[in-house]
């Protein structure tokens, strides 16, 4: 594909990736299983730690971990196969290896100019 071909998917693919890692998982969790406001309990962070804090639940923390991380995972796995094409090998370049990284470390932070660097 060219890169005047690309423009069209590749800005729909940083939308779609602003508009995801803008959802707060932990608010909606904590909002869904113990019917409070995330901010207004613990640190007031809506963070996955204060899940754990508001609902006391470690299976309920272990998932805004994930929802977490996956925010971060996919924008960037979208938009690398909008560019190169959608593959599982494209988890093994270092950019997939760096989201999935994230996953790990259960951090999100900094994932839309991650995009922005695979964009180009």
């Amino acid at each position: 594909m060219t890169s005047a071909g690309l423009a069209i998917p590749l800005a729909a693919a940083l939308v779609a990736s602003y508009l995801i890692g803008s959802v707060p998982w932990a608010y909606l969790i904590v909002r869904h299983v113990a019917h409070v406001d995330i901010t207004e309990h613990g640190t007031g962070n809506v963070g996955a730690m204060n899940v754990r804090r508001s609902t006391g639940s470690w299976r309920w923390f272990a998932v805004a971990v994930l929802a977490d991380g996956l925010k971060g995972l996919v924008p960037v796995l979208v938009t690398r196969g909008v560019v190169t094409g959608f593959s599982l090998a494209a988890l093994t370049t270092p950019w997939g290896i760096a989201a999935l990284s994230l996953v790990r470390a259960g951090q999100t932070a900094g994932v839309g100019s991650t995009v922005l660097v695979l964009a180009a």
